[in-house]
């Protein structure tokens, strides 16, 4: 069915959602697997910001229902050009928030570009002086300078596994087999579980201003360029709504939202199967996909690269592309197996679920969860998903000082009388199984209790 104004019913008679502004799907909602391409997702949602931003034209920004020129400022930002220029004729009320720690210097710079304010504006959050986000924010600013940005131990873990990366990716086409064949398929499993820390790490940067780490992540077959897209512009601010991208990229493949219709129960063999080949088949899928508004990148020919190194090392083309399938594919299997759970699982508040919230901070604690594994900061950066919550509030602060606002997140969390519970792994993924195949389509989430 069409979806009209913040109201739409959805493809189930039985299933009926109601979307707050500016949360209702966006048209590509409705073809998951072919998309969305960014720059298809990038044009519904400019549309439906201006349309509910009456004032708001193709050539200026709205932050807070207030018209910002901006083009004179794109060379000079200090995060870099991309999130200025990209963002063109869009609200990015969600995007300046989240990403100045320092609120009032960002708005006192902004100052001089405002030109005006939008007849009406319908936020998709609310970011109240008082409220839990803005207090937390106002007090991790004060705790201290050097909190956002790159940190130097997190580059200097990037250098020593890219460093132990490639060692393993020579030993992995080195090795002779039982047949005195060269390549190892074994050795292509820790050369996975490597690729995905530096996956991990590279994600860590791209949130951030430009920096050449972040192409760390790009040596698997996800792009780090279409991701700060996708997630950092598209996932973050919106998880687990209907405008969520990575909420809906394969619905059709793999259903969470609890306001569409749930899988069927053959998803739970096919899980581990597409969790493997995800990786793999992400490789074609800039080919198959390529368009004007989501071209083909040079990134875009790494995997290829990675194959044809293999295929010269080991003496084997069909060997070498194997190893590198199968590194692609621990990689991938890792990287959903830990991620899925920390946003998909019964914990976890999604678009169709009852009692939705305006305050930004509140839906992150709801809709995201975290491991809270206590270790030295080296190992929760090969982890991962550790101060996930944290992450989503504060995307430009370094995975190395995620750690220096656990506290400040508590206080706050009892002040404002925010509900959070902390569940092991197990049962997170326990909780993402139920949610895979919900008989009857039942709701399965599992708010936490007041505190």
């Amino acid at each position: 069915q069409r979806f009209v104004g913040g109201t739409a019913l959805s493809r189930s008679a039985a299933m009926t959602v109601t979307y707050l502004p500016g949360r209702a799907p966006l048209p590509s909602r409705e073809h998951p697997v072919k998309g969305p391409q960014i720059g298809v997702w990038m044009k519904e949602k400019a549309e439906a910001d201006r349309a509910r931003c009456p004032g708001l034209t193709p050539d200026l920004w709205c932050i807070r229902g207030e018209l910002y020129d901006l083009s004179g400022f794109v060379k000079s930002h200090p995060g870099g050009e991309m999130w200025i220029r990209e963002t063109k004729g869009m609200d990015v009320t969600e995007w300046f928030e989240t990403h100045h720690v320092n609120i009032a210097k960002a708005e006192q710079y902004m100052a001089r570009y405002k030109v005006g304010e939008c007849k009406e504006f319908q936020p998709i959050f609310t970011f109240k002086n008082d409220g839990f986000y803005a207090t937390l924010r106002r007090r991790v600013h004060e705790s201290g300078n050097g909190i956002t940005g790159p940190a130097k131990s997190t580059q200097a873990v990037g250098v020593a596994c890219l460093m132990g990366w490639a060692a393993c990716f020579v030993a992995m086409t080195q090795k002779r087999n039982a047949a005195g064949e060269k390549g190892s398929y074994k050795l292509a499993v820790p050369c996975g579980m490597m690729l995905y820390t530096m996956f991990g790490l590279g994600h860590n940067f791209f949130h951030m201003r430009d920096t050449i780490f972040r192409f760390l992540f790009d040596l698997s077959t996800f792009s780090s360029h279409r991701w700060r897209f996708s997630h950092a512009l598209g996932h973050h601010p919106y998880v687990n709504l209907e405008i969520d991208p990575e909420a809906y990229t394969l619905e059709n493949v793999l259903s969470y939202l609890r306001s569409r219709p749930t899988n069927h129960w053959s998803v739970f063999p096919r899980w581990p199967i597409f969790n493997f080949l995800l990786g793999p088949l992400q490789s074609i899928a800039p080919l198959l996909q390529a368009s004007a508004t989501d071209p083909l990148l040079p990134r875009d020919a790494m995997p290829f690269i990675q194959a044809a190194i293999a295929a010269k090392l080991c003496g084997s083309v069909k060997r070498g592309i194997g190893l590198v399938v199968v590194m692609h594919g621990v990689m991938t299997s890792i990287l959903i197996a830990l991620s899925t759970p920390v946003h998909r699982s019964d914990e976890s508040w999604t678009e169709g679920c009852d009692n939705p919230v305006m305050d930004y901070g509140e839906h992150i604690v709801k809709t995201t969860q975290e491991y809270s594994i206590d270790c030295n900061p080296v190992m929760r950066m090969a982890l991962g998903f550790n101060d996930h919550i944290i992450h989503h509030l504060f995307p430009t602060i370094d995975v190395a000082n995620q750690h220096r606002v656990r506290q400040l997140l508590d206080e706050e969390l009892k002040a404002h009388k925010v509900p959070m519970r902390k569940v092991s792994f197990l049962r997170l993924l326990w909780g993402t199984a139920r949610v895979l195949w919900r008989p009857g389509n039942k709701i399965m989430y599992n708010p936490p209790d007041a505190m």
